[in-house]
């Protein structure tokens, strides 16, 4: 089973270019960095509010990453905000994005090509090996969004995050997307985590600093 933040990642991947789309990538960071503490929260070890983190079980979640950022967390000397949490995450796991797509390669899900932009600057694409991953996990949204079929809580977080990272319009047809739009924004406006997340990326954007609290 993949973890949320491979299935963003494989739902950010083109299929055929194995790149991610320029106004995705300059917000997936932050949405992996926000993914991994949602990680955390399903697994019922933080509970999270508009101003407030806080760790609510300790335990080990057997998730390696998952149990790095807890004991982080853990070790905090003050309760902190969701938000500098998220820059706090992105900081401290350096290279996620990459990471994890290595991690989809070793998985045989994607596979790794050397590529040259411009003939001169090198640059590493990801296409994908097997596209029945991806199907699978888009036709899981299409069916809650289009068909109102009631999702689990991890499908219900990978929605959200896909409102953060931009991606709704990827996932449907044009003549669906502004039905969509509406209901994946909908979802993510109930998730606190998500909302974080889309203020942080504002922040950076603007040049402040979103962890401050």
């Amino acid at each position: 089973m993949l973890d949320l933040l491979e299935e963003l990642l494989l739902l950010a991947v083109d299929e055929e270019k194995g790149t991610i789309p320029l106004g995705v990538s300059g917000r997936i960071d932050f949405c992996l960095s926000g993914a991994l503490l949602i990680e955390l929260e399903l697994r019922n070890r933080i509970k999270v509010d508009k101003k407030t983190l806080k760790i609510i079980d300790r335990s080990s979640t057997g998730h390696s990453r998952c149990d790095t950022l807890l004991d982080l967390i853990d070790r905090s000397k003050r309760v902190r905000s969701p938000g500098y949490w998220i820059t706090t995450t992105k900081k401290a796991f350096k290279h996620l994005r990459r990471k994890y797509l290595e991690g989809l390669v070793d998985q045989g899900i994607l596979r790794e090509e050397e590529r040259q932009i411009l003939w001169v600057f090198p640059s590493t694409a990801y296409p994908l090996r097997d596209t029945l991953l991806k199907r699978e996990l888009r036709d899981r949204i299409r069916l809650v969004i289009l068909r109102e079929e009631i999702p689990n809580p991890r499908t219900t977080r990978l929605i959200a995050l896909v409102h953060a990272c931009g991606l709704t319009n990827t996932l449907f047809d044009k003549d669906e997307r502004k039905m969509a739009r509406k209901k994946v924004k909908a979802l993510a406006k109930e998730d606190q985590l998500v909302q974080a997340i889309m203020k942080t990326i504002q922040a950076s954007n603007s040049g402040a600093y979103a962890g401050s609290l």
